[in-house]
């Protein structure tokens, strides 16, 4: 359920009825000159930022001070969602805060570089480590209790308005980079919480004895699981693979010291034959 419901950027909306303060939104609009002046009006903005309800890496994401006929084909059959171009992006830069268990474990802040607007490292943007203030962590910590359950792993991008006043951008809870790299304790906290759920069932309540197994048990375990898995199946199709390319030749009769045997044949390619034997007991 949360997958779905996190697939698609429209969940930002879910948010600000839950009471998370958002960036201004207009959704479910369509892409017409008339409608982009008055997206002008009613967000009371120069600039406008365009951009798929579904994408990633600031895909089909545009920067506009007017109407651009050229993204008409870009948005005629795209759903999409218009806001106010903040410039907090450019000054202050946009900042992620990542929770692991429910628990926050570490923030970054991501600035575009010159004469950009995307903050995305695919596009040039600058990565650092930060020290949340604590109005930052009361915004995240606000998003991340309005998800209403316990996840594994959530991301909450915030950007500062006028006020400086932090307001909820996105909310990623499938697969979001966790820039694990820009914290030296973030990988084993994350380690600790999936080895922590792992023993829990679905109502948080331990489903057998805890044991001393140690931190990433449960993970450690699925890995070398899936890696036999993984080998067994390599191995079975090598074999089949080295038995239907070998030609399989007649017999040969040959004598032994240790008498004669059965089942000879020939394996290989003619430039380099295979001679196989087996003796039955």
């Amino acid at each position: 359920e949360t997958l779905r419901w996190n697939l698609s950027r429209v969940s930002v909306r879910d948010m600000e009825r839950r009471g998370c303060p958002i960036v201004p939104t207009i959704w479910d609009a369509a892409y017409t000159a008339e409608g982009f002046a008055a997206w002008c009006d009613e967000l009371s903005a120069d600039e406008l930022i365009i951009k798929p309800v579904v994408s990633a890496t600031a895909e089909h994401t545009y920067r506009l001070r007017e109407y651009d006929p050229g993204l008409e084909s870009v948005f005629k059959t795209r759903e999409f969602m218009v806001q106010p171009f903040m410039p907090a992006i450019i000054t202050s830069g946009e900042f992620s805060l990542f929770y692991f268990g429910g628990e926050f474990s570490h923030a970054i802040n991501k600035s575009p570089r010159p004469n950009d607007f995307r903050v995305q490292e695919e596009h040039g943007g600058i990565i650092t480590a930060v020290d949340p203030s604590p109005s930052m962590r009361r915004a995240a910590d606000n998003a991340v209790k309005a998800i209403g359950e316990e996840l594994l792993y959530a991301r909450v991008d915030l950007v500062s308005d006028a006020s400086d006043n932090f307001l909820l951008m996105e909310l990623e809870l499938i697969e979001p980079a966790l820039y694990f790299r820009m914290d030296e304790r973030s990988p084993m906290f994350f380690a600790e919480q999936f080895d922590r759920r792992m023993q829990r069932g679905p109502e948080g309540r331990r489903t057998k004895k805890p044991q001393n197994f140690g931190t990433c048990t449960a993970l450690s375990a699925a890995l070398t699981r899936l890696w036999r898995i993984r080998r067994k199946w390599r191995v079975t199709l090598r074999n089949w693979l080295s038995h239907a390319r070998r030609p399989q030749r007649p017999a040969w009769p040959r004598l032994t010291p240790f008498g004669p045997t059965r089942h000879h044949y020939w394996t290989g390619s003619a430039s380099s034959p295979i001679l196989t034997m087996n003796r039955s007991a």
